[in-house]
């Protein structure tokens, strides 16, 4: 977890039921606070929504702060399966209604955010992101089971301490996970450039071979068959064009990279992201 950024916030998000371990408002009174009180340039906040509405006008509160500068760490502290976040009062915020917020913020932040959701199945948010659209966050880190409400404090009290100590990632995470390494790790993490990995092998894997493929130019045809100028100009030569375009697959992956890292909204994260078709496309059977 080599950043590359100075993350300046931590905000914790906290929505428990009535009756619950508030392991988020403990995170921020013994840990977090007496960390920036060290610290003067770490700001730490918390907001505890009750409902759907509240949940999502803290979130923008927090897109509201990256447009004026500061990178965050976004902590959740909710219960969690696999359909979504539960709220205090049982609302379920699904994975892909968080995952469109979330976009937002990266926007905002110039894709300087890290997303820790302390809820069971948390790493779930995974699923909804692995798709070839905008990054939802620099990083994500959660839990892939259930995990027990002193497990969280005690664990995320251990990540925070290191982080802000070493300014080290790995080391946190490793922390994080009482130094246990490898798939028998309690907690997981995964970064942006992962997550671009695992969509694009997605799309390769479902439209750029065999039949994917084929029913990917068939879907096309009949699309751009609806245009007049393509109807004048006949279904196989149309055929024809969408072939040889599709032919030219790493310029729709530098368009895919593009838009993905935000780079047609900030030119400089090319530097910050360099990775090419083949870091991807050459490790895979053929």
């Amino acid at each position: 977890m080599d950043t590359g950024t100075e993350f300046n916030k931590v905000w914790i998000i906290e929505s428990l039921r009535p009756g619950d371990v508030e392991t988020g408002k403990s995170l921020y009174n013994d840990v977090l606070l007496p960390i920036s009180q060290s610290n003067p340039d770490l700001h730490v906040g918390i907001e505890c929504p009750v409902d759907r509405d509240t949940f999502f006008e803290a979130l923008e509160q927090v897109k509201s702060e990256c447009e004026r500068g500061l990178f965050p760490i976004l902590h959740f502290e909710c219960h969690g399966g696999k359909e979504g976040l539960q709220l205090g009062n049982d609302q379920i915020i699904e994975w892909h209604e968080l995952r469109d917020a979330l976009i937002r913020i990266s926007i905002a932040s110039n894709l300087n955010v890290v997303i820790v959701v302390a809820a069971c199945n948390g790493i779930h948010l995974i699923n909804v992101c692995t798709q070839l659209d905008r990054a939802p966050f620099w990083a994500v880190i959660g839990p892939e089971d259930e995990v027990m409400d002193l497990e969280v404090k005690r664990d995320f009290a251990a990540f925070y301490r290191k982080f802000f100590e070493s300014l080290n990632g790995n080391d946190a995470v490793l922390a994080l996970n009482r130094g246990v390494q490898g798939r028998d790790r309690p907690y997981h993490f995964l970064s942006s450039i992962g997550l671009f990995k695992l969509a694009y092998i997605a799309y390769h894997r479902t439209s750029c071979q065999g039949k994917g493929k084929q029913a990917r130019i068939e879907d096309l045809v009949t699309q751009a068959m609806k245009d007049p100028k393509c109807k004048a100009l006949g279904v196989s030569e149309v055929r024809r064009r969408i072939k040889e375009g599709l032919a030219q697959e790493d310029r729709h992956f530098q368009n895919q990279k593009k838009r993905f890292f935000l780079m047609d909204l900030y030119p400089e994260n090319a530097i910050r992201f360099p990775i090419t078709y083949d870091d991807i496309i050459s490790p895979l059977p053929s």
